[in-house]
């Protein structure tokens, strides 16, 4: 039985997530069109924080706009392809629990999230739907 959604990607939905996209070329192109749809600033040097990073679907697209970007998740199989994707991006992965994020986020920034669906029974404890 899984007990917490931290579990759940470390133990099973972490190593197939990648895969279950699909072509990852297209997902990050898709991705790109969305945040082109967001009409985001464009300027050159700012910060864009990633909440639930995963394998960098989002991190990635914004880093190649410009953006220095902290892409943080809890999964550190999900991290460590991003890490591998990244390059010479300026993306830095940290392993942390995003709803830990949520209070000190600095102003004036930019919060594009997508909450992952929990899995069926699990829990995390303090969190808040």
């Amino acid at each position: 039985m899984v007990n917490t959604v931290r579990d759940h990607y470390a133990d099973h939905l972490g190593p197939v997530y990648t895969w279950m996209v699909g072509d990852i070329d297209v997902a990050l192109s898709r991705s790109a069109v969305e945040l082109d749809a967001l009409q985001l600033p464009t300027k050159v040097g700012g910060t864009a924080v990633d909440l639930g990073a995963g394998f960098g679907l989002h991190t990635l697209p914004l880093a190649r706009r410009g953006f220095s970007v902290v892409a943080m998740d809890t999964c550190n199989s999900l991290l460590q392809e991003l890490e591998a994707r990244k390059e010479s991006l300026p993306i830095r992965a940290v392993n942390a629990d995003l709803l830990a994020f949520r209070d000190a986020a600095p102003g004036g920034m930019i919060r594009i999230t997508a909450r992952k669906p929990e899995a069926p029974g699990a829990t995390e404890a303090g969190s808040n739907p």
